[in-house]
């Protein structure tokens, strides 16, 4: 009969020890092999990302082959917090039936713990690993820190020892746990970016959803406690669209979501020094619930929002985008931050001369700028404009100086630096619509490219040619002109005196 009921009480230590380690928080009591029970007991966390599917619970022993789509994790720590009254001698030591039954009606929630930790483990190393060794007793671990990106593990009760599933008439030397977290990647990118300030830009916020277990068990991931992108634009650089057909769409797993409340709301919080507006999408219960209908359906989805922005200045403009998975990271205010984005628009100094030297005046002279040189040969309407030149005329001063501003930097596009002959790149081309007072027009465009030094370069000089030599033409009374009209002067009177005689011939 002793035999048999300590094959049952095995039996039951088995199941509880399984309980006690899924990632859910939940634990249940195990009944003690045979006497002597281990005061002391060697505990392994290995940190994981969440796999593509959920798994069967852990049960204290080593895995050796990890789940599909998932990957150790470093950096995370773990504290511990003893479980009043459940340590070596104490009224519900967890190595008494008493303290075992006391365990079985526990759960992460409803655990009595102190408010301070009892200890910590070593943040997990490169293979998401950490380990210590803890004395008797039943334990809550609460995940305290972790790289940015990594969402909480739910917090979990471990018991120490805990029998062995193999071999239930013995402990387990060293107790694996697998806590895993979901972890998620986010990044920022620009395309069909403008030439010209004043133009549009979009952006594209790429952020993966979280695959988080469900605590009742289900083999479901479930969704995010919160979910919020945001975008912060510096208002002197760029602005949401206004001209843009949808300035700002956001898809969950290619599904488009709808704004305005129903699955997202949209609210533009202003900052200042400097002046800033922050797009800030947040999800609402009926757009977490299809996060998670995504994510089940492939475990690789991702949220995609994409912003259309005015460039407002020509300069260079750096912009990130903050990912908060969960309510955690927006109480404190932790977010993924994606790497930052780069757009560069600057001005190229067009510097004009003459061969007439000093003393010529170099001002009033006008061009206009084109992207393709085929455009600049026809001098057609396709030439460029800016929020501040619309016009698109750009005339030179006393020094025969202009700055043409707002254009992108020839040698970056979409975020990245290309070589010149390489696709993106670009070349300028100027053509000149009305010469200096004098001055002949430029017979063909001028190409020229912007780039960190073009706004102050003199180097590239535009030089028109005086009208003198072979561009002066005879001047309306000079002296070529005087002779024939002497000539014609006297065959005139010439003409008036033959035909006067010859009256007065007919007279007589």
């Amino acid at each position: 009969m002793k035999t048999t009921k300590r094959g049952f009480l095995a039996t039951i230590g088995t199941v509880a020890a399984a309980a006690a380690l899924v990632l859910t928080g939940s634990v249940a009591a195990h009944a003690a092999p045979p006497l002597p029970v281990p005061v002391q007991s060697t505990v392994t966390i290995t940190k994981l990302s969440q796999p593509n599917t959920l798994t069967a619970p852990a049960n204290g022993t080593q895995v050796t082959t990890l789940p599909a789509g998932s990957a150790p994790i470093a950096g995370v720590t773990f504290d511990y917090y003893l479980v009043t009254g459940t340590a070596a001698g104490q009224a519900n030591d967890i190595g008494t039936q008493t303290g075992q039954a006391y365990a079985a009606g526990l759960n992460a929630t409803s655990a009595p713990v102190p408010t301070t930790k009892t200890g910590s483990f070593g943040q997990t190393k490169d293979d998401g690993t950490t380990t210590l060794t803890l004395p008797r007793g039943l334990y809550l671990i609460k995940e305290s820190g972790a790289p940015t990106g990594v969402t909480p593990a739910a917090n979990f009760l471990l018991a120490v020892p805990l029998t062995d599933p193999v071999n239930q008439n013995a402990w387990l030397d060293t107790i694996y746990v697998y806590p895993k977290n979901a972890q998620i990647k986010a990044t920022k990118t620009v395309g069909s970016e403008t030439l010209t300030v004043g133009g549009d830009a979009t952006f594209t916020i790429t952020t993966d959803i979280p695959r988080n277990p469900n605590p009742a068990g289900s083999p479901a991931f479930v969704a995010p406690s919160a979910f919020r992108i945001q975008d912060t634009l510096t208002d002197s650089q760029l602005k949401l669209s206004t001209t843009a057909a949808a300035a700002l769409t956001v898809t969950a797993g290619g599904t488009t979501l709808t704004g305005g409340g129903a699955d997202y709301t949209v609210t533009a919080v202003t900052g200042t020094n400097p002046a800033t507006t922050t797009q800030r999408i947040e999800f609402t219960s009926t757009g977490l619930s299809k996060l998670a209908t995504a994510v089940n359906a492939n475990p690789g989805a991702q949220v995609v929002v994409k912003l259309v922005a005015t460039v407002q200045s020509a300069a260079v403009i750096t912009n990130t985008a903050s990912v908060f998975p969960d309510q955690g990271s927006i109480t404190s205010n932790t977010p993924l931050v994606t790497t930052p984005v780069q757009m560069k628009y600057g001005t190229y100094l067009l510097n004009k001369k003459s061969t007439g030297g000093a003393g010529v005046s170099l001002a009033g002279a006008q061009f206009r700028v084109y992207a393709t040189q085929a455009d600049a040969a026809a001098a057609n309407g396709n030439y460029l404009t800016t929020s501040t030149n619309t016009a698109g005329l750009w005339t030179t001063d006393a020094n025969g100086q202009v700055s043409v501003g707002g254009l992108r930097y020839s040698g970056w596009v979409n975020g990245a630096a290309v070589a010149s002959g390489t696709a993106g790149y670009q070349t300028y081309y100027l053509v000149e619509v009305k010469a200096l007072t004098g001055h002949q027009l430029l017979t063909a465009p001028v190409a020229f490219t912007v780039d960190d030094n073009s706004a102050t370069q003199m180097s590239q000089t535009i030089v028109n040619q005086q009208t003198t030599g072979g561009f002066v033409l005879p001047l309306t009374g000079g002296s070529g002109v005087v002779v024939f009209t002497v000539f014609g002067v006297g065959i005139l009177a010439a003409v008036l005196i033959v035909a006067r005689l010859r009256r007065r011939e007919a007279a007589e």
